[in-house]
């Protein structure tokens, strides 16, 4: 009861951080960022809301939908309602325009006209206040290198504890999910930067992390930022990297998951439904019916109108992998024999090394069990994952990480297992 009084506060008292700054944020006038914005608003009126870089590579795709959306919500804040327009997330938008254009009129004077008020938007407590003072070229610079810093503490600490398979595992990640991208996009970015900022410390101060706790403040900050991309990398990845540090018996990592998981998802829910709640009380409406059906869209939903993916939980999945390979390296039916195939050999290779001795893999099975989360996030949010898979596939990198980990420790441990004795037959 204590420690869940201790994450009861700590919830509370980050909830109250998040509304400050949305505040503070919205206080800001439009004048102080009006003249990096314009030309911005232009650049994204010319832009292709979908910017596919290279016709070759599926997965090249920058979401400048959803980047000149959060612009309009930035420029459209009333600065003499801060609490209001921090909670109601409002813009203007033309259905029969691109997000862009609508942005151009939003700057030329167009009225808000709709509200985005399920979301915390929580990236423009840095946007904003950097739009005033540097352009939009710069920003994105200067998040670049904040993420090239971040990913190179984490590299630094995997080489200083020696985990090499970790190590390599993880570049080839971040390649095969194209990371250089990343910088390029406000929406691809709260998800990367998170994640390797909480891998970082799982990394740095790992021996001395319970977990839960980290991953309530994991949890709660990326409902927060991110605009719903691939949250669950800020889970499962520092979540790989506290059981290496670790280094504990297969029943203690089982039980350090299933803990730290119930954290985040709790955190993750709770800060949601806070938003939810602040909003109905200061807008006088309700937003549950509106979230709880998008929810239920994303999950279930047709992907698309007009396309037909089949069964859907399984064309998400196909659909996400084929991103993963560059220049259309797998096709459409390979891709769905490398899902079958990938899901039956993690089956076998999780029954045969822990078949017998469960308890003396090491954190092996734990690890090799995330392995297997983007696939159930794919399945279960089967229309959101079909939709977007040139940002969703990158949850596979925790697959290729949890994967490069966990079979070195698997065949360690196999090798070093005692043999059985032989029963002698009298």
């Amino acid at each position: 009861m204590p420690k869940i009084w201790r994450g009861a506060a700590a919830l509370l008292a980050l909830w109250a951080a998040f509304l400050a700054l949305m505040v503070l944020t919205a206080r800001i006038p439009k004048s102080a960022v009006e003249k990096n914005l314009k030309p911005a608003a232009e650049w994204y009126r010319d832009a292709d809301m979908f910017e596919l870089l290279s016709p070759s590579d599926n997965a090249s795709v920058i979401h400048n939908y959803a980047d000149a959306v959060w612009l309009n919500i930035l420029w459209c804040q009333d600065s003499a309602h801060p609490v209001r327009a921090a909670l109601d997330g409002t813009f203007y938008q033309d259905t029969a325009q691109t997000q862009g254009q609508n942005l151009c009129d939003a700057v030329a004077g167009a009225p808000a006209n709709t509200s985005y008020a399920r979301y915390w938007h929580g990236m423009l407590i840095f946007l904003k206040p950097l739009l005033c003072v540097f352009t939009l070229t710069q920003v994105k610079w200067l998040g670049a290198a904040c993420l090239l810093l971040l990913a190179a503490v984490y590299f630094a600490l995997l080489l200083r504890r020696r985990l090499w398979a970790a190590a390599i595992g993880s570049a080839a990640g971040l390649a095969l999910t194209a990371v250089w991208l990343v910088p390029m996009c406000f929406e691809y970015y709260a998800c990367f930067a998170l994640m390797f900022l909480f891998a970082d410390l799982a990394l740095w101060r790992g021996e001395k992390l319970e977990g839960p706790m980290l991953f309530l403040f994991s949890g709660a900050l990326v409902c927060y930022f991110d605009f719903l991309t691939c949250e669950i990398l800020t889970l499962c990845v520092p979540l790989v990297c506290l059981l290496l540090v670790k280094n504990e018996d297969g029943k203690r990592s089982f039980r350090r998951v299933f803990t730290c998981c119930a954290a985040w998802l709790a955190a993750y829910a709770l800060t949601w439904a806070c938003k939810w709640g602040l909003s109905a009380a200061v807008l006088g409406r309700s937003l549950s019916d509106v979230a709880l059906g998008q929810g239920a869209y994303r999950a279930v939903g047709a992907a698309e109108a007009g396309v037909d993916y089949g069964f859907q939980p399984l064309a998400a999945i196909v659909v996400n992998l084929y991103c993963m390979f560059p220049f259309k390296l797998l096709s459409g039916a390979n891709a769905i024999w490398l899902a079958f195939g990938a899901i039956c050999l993690g089956l076998f290779c999780f029954w045969f090394l822990y078949r017998r001795e469960p308890g003396e893999s090491g954190p092996a099975a734990a690890i090799f069990a995330l392995a297997a989360v983007p696939f159930i996030r794919y399945f279960l949010i089967s229309n959101h994952s079909a939709l977007h898979p040139f940002f969703t596939y990158r949850d596979l990198f925790i697959t290729i990480l949890a994967v490069s980990c966990a079979m070195p420790l698997a065949v360690r441990r196999v090798r070093n297992r005692p043999a059985k004795k032989a029963v002698k037959r009298r």
